[in-house]
């Protein structure tokens, strides 16, 4: 799984994969924190929550700059959910649901409106992804291609 502590230590890496420097990323999240403080006042105001924010399981997106770092991947190079998912250790189901969630935060911290790749703008394949971003590669988060037997005559 790909997490802003792991990158950190390979800026080069961050750069490619987000297009910030560290120093960079440190002032996005600043303004990423205020905008998601105002998304969690937003949601513990609503009167049909059950449980308090905090509450059920802890997402795997647990940091605010794992969360940040995702949606600045997914921004940057628009991978299939099920890749962007993949890399960050979370089911594509989930992904899309943190896509949706994070991407207005984004949107509003930076004071811009990204758009999502419609379906005729497909999300970039495996292949393409590692030709564009071999860093991911070397991250070793894709796993190995799988080999199949080959067929008997």
């Amino acid at each position: 799984m790909l997490s802003y502590k792991k990158l950190v230590k390979h800026p080069k890496r961050l750069h490619n994969l987000t297009g910030l420097t560290i120093v960079e990323f440190k002032q996005v999240l600043n303004k990423f924190q205020t905008s998601w403080n105002t998304y969690i006042a937003e949601l513990s105001k609503n009167p049909k929550r059950k449980r308090k924010i905090g509450g059920g399981r802890h997402p795997v997106l647990d940091s605010l700059e794992d969360k940040l770092l995702f949606i600045l991947i997914y921004v940057r190079i628009h991978p299939l959910l099920f890749l962007q998912g993949t890399i960050f250790a979370i089911e594509e189901g989930n992904t899309s649901i943190w896509i949706h969630r994070l991407l207005p935060i984004l949107d509003q911290s930076l004071g811009v409106t990204h758009k999502r790749p419609t379906r005729k703008q497909k999300g970039k394949n495996l292949k393409e992804l590692l030709r564009d971003f071999p860093e991911l590669k070397e991250l070793k988060l894709l796993g190995h291609e799988i080999k199949r037997p080959l067929k008997k005559s």
